[in-house]
Parts: C-alpha cells; sequence; structure tokens
C-alpha cells in the first residue's frame, strides 16, 4: 500500500459491522502515517471503533423490510452527507 494520510489529514472509515479488513487495514496505515482517524459503525466496540481516534455510532436497528444493513448504511452515509470532508 501507498502512503496514506499524514499528520494534516484525517482518515474516514466506514463499516456496518466494524469488521471489514480492508477498512480496518486502510485505518492503521493511515494511523501508522500520522493521520487523524475516524470511524463511522453500527457497533462501538467493534474492531474498526477500538483502532479509531474518534468513533461516531450510527446505532441503526432494522426492520423485517429492511433489515439492520440497510438501516445502517443509509445513517451512515446522511452523517457524512452533512459533514464538510471528503471521505475517500
Amino acid at each position: 500500500m501507498q502512503q496514506s494520510g499524514g499528520a494534516d489529514d484525517i482518515a474516514v472509515g466506514f463499516s456496518h459491522s466494524g469488521n471489514t479488513s480492508a477498512v480496518i487495514d486502510a485505518i492503521q496505515l493511515a494511523r501508522k502515517n500520522g493521520a487523524r482517524t475516524l470511524a463511522i459503525t453500527n457497533y462501538d466496540n467493534s474492531p474498526l471503533a477500538q483502532i479509531a481516534d474518534i468513533v461516531l455510532c450510527s446505532t441503526a436497528q432494522g426492520s423485517p423490510l429492511m433489515g439492520e444493513n440497510a438501516a445502517a448504511r443509509i445513517a451512515q452515509l446522511l452523517a457524512a452527507r452533512e459533514q464538510p470532508f471528503i471521505a475517500v
């Protein structure tokens, strides 16, 4: 992986479960390079939440029609839309 982030950067990781290895690896790399890290996840005790500097929990509960994962994604997208940053 190439260098990801630096002291003047913030890395944002989105993961419903907080267990997505690609997201966790990217956040760890950014943190190693000095970036601050932000996790947006549905579980505050997940591996992603444990390594991030800041955690926003969507705590979305599913419905029989939509399911928990879809509800969490909608909540995470709404949170991201309200922030003045670009997530990559």
